[in-house]
């Protein structure tokens, strides 16, 4: 870079010149550099001419304006402002050079954070949203957000929610407003909030102080919790149902004791009088009412999951539509059922229970139209979690239920109607329940219920239930019997009936002391006669240890329960409470007769 020729000496700007920040360069009208002050010889380094140093076109460099240049000096890329002017200096052009490399190197950055920030925020899998402290007027919306609202993006900017007619529901507002002034955040909020088209969603609201382009603004993200709720309630009161269960089956199991004692006293009273006697329809009539009895414990052990079930793989949709002609005449003449069927499918489940759940959930929808209506039974199969399902769909247009009632509406009891003991959903729900399948209650007010009935399939071959109820023609005998009974009551009833029948018979209460008899009993004992749920030892331990006495020990079962697998598993099927002397007497002759299982 050659020195100065004098041309700036003249002008009194000699000390500016040199004091300057920005690089300034005098050159001629060719480029040849005649004077340039020190932060030019920082930046171009020993240069003599212009354009060459900079690696410019001279044209390039004398075009007028402020402008910038990317250039190469020393071989080192840079981008430097410049901008060119004529006539200041008498036959020279004087340049003035500022580099701006880093300040772009920082901008392209800053370009670069800021884009990496607009696609996390756009990406980001929760509703989040700017806006405003001053105003409350939002600035910036995802994607998310806007389908929280039910909104494009668009219709967001510069509103505030109010506006919108997005709402939270409650006095949460008040509460969220107090926890941004007096902790100046909020944190994982509870929140019902209503978007602009009326729909409920349950969130969690964090919302945290933000600065934008200076602006104090509120930076709120919201996780959408709706269906985590739901099934977090579907839980409940799955867990209540099945508390509500297990006390229905616990009573219906106590009941049974008391109606097997009423039952089986009948029988015998009714067979020391004539047919004739006044007291022989006093009889029936408690019989009868014993009957109506049982049919009131099968229901609650059917809701508590523990009715004996008889299992088959059955053509469910061929069941289903099997029952149409009764279901219509079900309905009446002022309700209409419409059906629609889908393909076949098999299930393993109890044909005569599937039958009551298809026509209590009709009947039940028919209940819903006191004006008169359409019930719509559908039938379909569905993949559901990689599991295939036969579904069947009960749909009413009447008058429907409120949350409160619908989350009750499978309880044992509850009700609706008048002079009905609301037993039929539950009744549904413990037999598909109890089938591995499941019940979904959907209703509005004012416009209808729709019941929906899983129920899993399987690819077992299509087979019949066996009838396993035989009854022996000699209900008489003379064989030892060892009877296992905790409740007193039914204990003695047994052996009433059977000592009338010509049967020797032992007592015991609990296990203890049946084990107890059948050590100290010197002679043959040909039947033990025990209950199933009984305390210390349930009936199948106790006969896999009095049969380690006496192997040829054979086994009849009685229970209030449904039988489990062991007890479904034994040569004779158990004895359901309350029976009568008939059945208790058959049974005994069923159980002596048949072949001994090894143990």
């Amino acid at each position: 870079m050659s020195a100065s020729d004098g041309a700036l000496d003249g002008l009194g700007l000699r000390a500016l010149f040199a004091r300057a920040i920005e690089a300034i360069v005098v050159t001629t009208d060719e480029g040849a550099i005649v004077d340039a002050n020190p932060a030019a010889h920082a930046l171009l380094g020993p240069a003599a001419n212009l354009a060459a140093a900079l690696g410019v076109p001279w044209p390039q460099l004398i075009a007028p304006g402020r402008r910038e240049l990317a250039v190469s000096v020393g071989g080192s890329p840079l981008v430097v402002e410049l901008e060119a002017a004529g006539g200041v200096v008498p036959d020279r052009y004087v340049f003035f050079l500022r580099d701006v490399t880093r300040t772009k190197q920082l901008e392209a950055e800053l370009a670069r954070t800021t884009e990496r920030c607009r696609v996390l925020f756009q990406a980001a899998p929760i509703p989040k949203f700017v806006y405003r402290q001053r105003d409350r007027r939002i600035v910036e919306a995802n994607d998310r957000s806007a389908s929280l609202f039910g909104l494009p993006v668009e219709a967001m900017i510069g509103r505030t929610a109010e506006e919108l007619g997005v709402v939270f529901e409650g006095p949460v507002l008040a509460e969220y407003r107090r926890q941004l002034s007096e902790l100046g955040a909020v944190r994982d909020l509870p929140v019902t909030l209503r978007d602009v088209h009326g729909t409920r969603r349950d969130v969690l609201v964090t919302t945290v102080p933000l600065a934008l382009d200076g602006e104090p603004c509120w930076l709120s993200a919201m996780i959408d919790v709706t269906e985590q709720r739901a099934l977090e309630q579907r839980v409940l009161n799955a867990q209540k149902l099945d508390a509500i269960g297990r006390l229905a089956g616990g009573i219906a199991h106590d009941f049974n004791n008391v109606l097997a004692v009423i039952r089986g006293f009948a029988d015998v009273a009714l067979e020391e009088i004539t047919r004739d006697s006044p007291a022989a329809d006093d009889l029936r009539q408690i019989l009868a009412a014993v009957e109506r009895g049982g049919a009131l414990t099968t229901r609650l052990l059917t809701f508590g999951r523990r009715q004996r079930q008889r299992l088959a793989v059955i053509d469910a949709r061929e069941l289903v539509a099997s029952l149409e002609p009764m279901l219509r005449r079900s309905l009446g003449p002022h309700a209409r059922l419409v059906t629609r069927r889908g393909g076949p499918a098999r299930v393993h489940a109890d044909p005569a229970q599937l039958e009551q759940v298809v026509l209590n959930l009709v009947v039940n929808a028919r209940d819903a139209l006191p004006a008169g209506g359409t019930v719509h039974l559908e039938t379909s199969t569905r993949v559901r979690n990689d599991r295939a399902w036969f579904v069947v769909e009960v749909r009413d247009d009447g008058v429907g239920m409120d949350a409160q009632t619908r989350a009750r509406a499978l309880e044992p009891f509850f009700t609706t109607k008048a002079n009905r003991p609301g037993l039929g959903l539950a009744m549904v729900y413990g037999i598909v329940t109890q089938s591995g399948g499941e019940v979904d209650v959907q209703s509005t007010p004012s416009e209808g219920t729709t019941v929906t009935v899983w129920l899993p399939q399987t690819d077992a071959p299509i087979d019949v239930p066996i009838d396993d109820d035989g009854a022996a023609p000699e209900l008489r005998g003379h064989e030892t019997v060892l009877v296992v009974e905790d409740d007193d009551s039914v204990r003695h009833l047994v052996r009433t009936v059977l000592r009338r029948a010509g049967y020797f018979v032992i007592e015991a209460m609990n296990a203890g002391d049946a084990i107890m008899a059948c050590e100290r009993h010197e002679g043959e004992i040909d039947l033990v006669v025990s209950d199933v749920e009984m305390p210390w030892l349930r009936g199948p331990e106790l006969v896999t240890r009095l049969r380690a006495l006496r192997p040829n020990l054979a086994v009849l079962f009685m229970t209030g329960y449904a039988a489990d697998d062991v007890v479904e598993r034994s040569t004779v099927p158990p004895l359901a409470k309350p029976f009568s002397a008939q059945a208790l007497l058959t049974r005994v002759r069923s159980a002596l007769a048949a072949p001994r299982e090894a143990t």
